[in-house]
């Protein structure tokens, strides 16, 4: 009997304990993501402190219970303190007659109107959305306001995009800040865009932007939660999690949140209960148990997981010392292998990968190929031996040096779309008759040319020089390319969209076109270079066709 009482004592008290008010820490937020369903934090009741300006005077030794009437010769002192209703009557009757002695000052009588401009906020003009201001990306701020919210983002997705050029066009359009379409929902569009910067492993960029969604639900969380862990945000995206628990039931996440906030009894006991009603893989629940006990990871074999892993499973794998090879996954997943943690190969290979879809800028591809001396020959090596021998050059190399490197890198670059890169980030060094400074972006000033030897030598000088192209061409993509800066009129397609105000269609239209022309389609790609020029992005078609010719004519 003594026992079953102290169990009932125990159990008592726990649910005497359980219903005990917590101090909390402040909810955490992510920016721009407010939640309509938020589940209210328990609080302690609120302590009044009545205020001596608000309530007539109330005496600040009713905090400190110090009596009230002491040194006054109010009849209240012989008997002591106030209660509180005889000490608030007498607060709201002074209030009232300190009202009444000062009157409100008289309104003006002839004062007129003020002119007041009415905004309604929910138009357009107060939801502009993005990360860069439109006129510095060289875009109108209703790029989309005449599309359908749905078919932008489906376009969004599939539009294929080629080279150095048009992957800059599409940061530019992804990343400004546009009205949102006048139909259709701005969640999806915004989305969308991030999702795209998201593919082409701008993460940073893609949270900001999911960071603007207008409303936060699970699957909201969950994309910008795999965001903040590629990131190395994990902690801010736990604390979020343990402030909002509804916004996600997925089990592998509350273990490894619950361990990377210290609770680690209730991370084994959630996977405990997660391993005993079979809710997680065995492969998943032996990944969490080598997480949570890392001499328990050292004493067993090598853990083999499936080669494309999410964002959760990859930080997991990094913690356990297993980090897996990023080249078969996404590009995101390539911005941990920057830190150089899992050797300089595996840097040098994502830095290629993220500098080729504009995630990095060409200067931080270019600084870790000059950390230290290759450290053997062949591929990514043969690639990092000619850039250095460049650089090494360009500093203290006689013109025909430099024009020799020039020639060695291009080649070997080439073939995995790096010369323009390497033309960017070396520009300011490059002499002015190196014909590499044609593929920068300021090739319109470049003084070099190709050798005559190469027959689209003159067409691509005419067209860096804004000039006709020549009558007669020769070479890969030159008949097109020809083609596209001489016919006059813009493109029906384009006609109709520019009607429609659907600009940002027509751009991911001329974008798409080109792709195709790249891979032999000469029709698209006179199309989308004449759509480009007709937009206002004559700039763009120029630079795209010196890639397309230049670097068609290398391979």
């Amino acid at each position: 009997m003594p026992i079953r009482t102290q169990a009932f004592a125990a159990v008592l008290c726990g649910v005497v304990l359980w219903g005990l008010p917590i101090n909390a820490q402040e909810p955490l937020t992510i920016p721009g993501l407010v939640s309509s369903g938020a589940i209210p934090q328990k609080a302690s009741p609120p302590v009044a402190v009545p205020s001596s300006n608000a309530l007539g005077g109330a005496p600040s030794e009713l905090l400190t219970g110090e009596p009230i009437g002491v040194g006054s010769q109010d009849n209240t002192a012989s008997r002591g303190p106030l209660s509180p209703i005889e000490w608030l009557s007498r607060a709201a009757d002074e209030a009232e007659a300190r009202r009444q002695i000062e009157p409100e000052p008289a309104a003006v009588a002839n004062a007129g109107a003020p002119e007041v401009e009415v905004v309604t906020l929910n138009t357009t003009a107060s939801q502009i959305l993005g990360l860069i201001p439109a006129d510095v990306a060289g875009l109108p701020p209703t790029l989309w306001l005449g599309s359908h919210s749905e078919d932008v983002a489906r376009q969004i997705a599939d539009v294929q995009i080629f080279g150095a050029t048009m992957t800059h066009l599409a940061h530019r359009i992804l990343r400004a800040e546009t009205q949102p379409p006048l139909t259709g929902s701005p969640s999806v569009w915004l989305r969308a865009r991030a999702e795209r910067l998201l593919d082409l492993g701008a993460v940073a960029e893609a949270r900001a932007l999911l960071e603007q969604l207008p409303e936060e639900n699970a699957d909201t969380f969950n994309l910008w939660a795999d965001l903040a862990l590629l990131d190395g945000e994990a902690d801010a995206a736990c604390k979020r999690w343990r402030v909002a628990p509804w916004l996600s039931d997925d089990l592998e996440w509350q273990v490894y949140c619950k361990a990377r906030l210290q609770d680690w009894n209730g991370a084994a006991t959630t996977l405990w209960a997660a391993q005993g009603l079979d809710l997680l893989s065995p492969q998943t629940v032996d990944l969490l148990w080598r997480y949570l006990d890392p001499e328990l990871a050292e004493d067993l074999p090598p853990l083999s997981m499936p080669p494309k892993a999410d964002a959760l499973t990859f930080r997991l794998l990094e913690a356990i010392g297993e980090p897996p090879a990023t080249a078969t996954l996404p590009r995101a997943f390539d911005l941990p292998q920057l830190t150089g943690d899992s050797g300089w190969k595996a840097q040098i290979e994502a830095a290629e990968r993220l500098v080729r879809s504009g995630a990095i800028a060409p200067e931080v591809w270019i600084a870790i190929l000059m950390e230290r001396a290759p450290a053997a020959s062949g591929g990514v090596w043969d690639r990092v031996s000619a850039v250095q021998t460049l650089v090494r050059s360009l500093m203290r190399g006689t013109p025909e040096v430099v024009d020799a490197a020039v020639w060695d890198v291009a080649v070997l670059l080439a073939p995995v779309g790096l010369v323009v890169p390497l033309a960017e980030a070396l520009e300011p060094r490059l002499p002015d008759a190196s014909w590499l400074r044609l593929l920068g972006p300021e090739f319109a000033g470049a003084s070099g040319r190709l050798p005559m030897g190469y027959p689209v030598a003159d067409l691509v000088s005419a067209v860096a020089r804004g000039d006709v192209p020549p009558p007669i061409t020769q070479g890969r993509y030159s008949d097109a390319v020809a083609l596209a800066f001489t016919l006059p009129g813009t493109p029906t397609q384009v006609l109709q969209l520019q009607a429609e105000d659907r600009i940002g269609e027509a751009l991911l239209l001329a974008m798409q076109l080109i792709a195709d022309g790249a891979t032999g389609d000469d029709a698209a790609l006179t199309q989308g270079l004449r759509a480009l020029r007709a937009l206002g992005f004559d700039t763009a078609a120029r630079r795209v066709a010196i890639e397309l010719l230049i670097l068609g004519s290398l391979k």
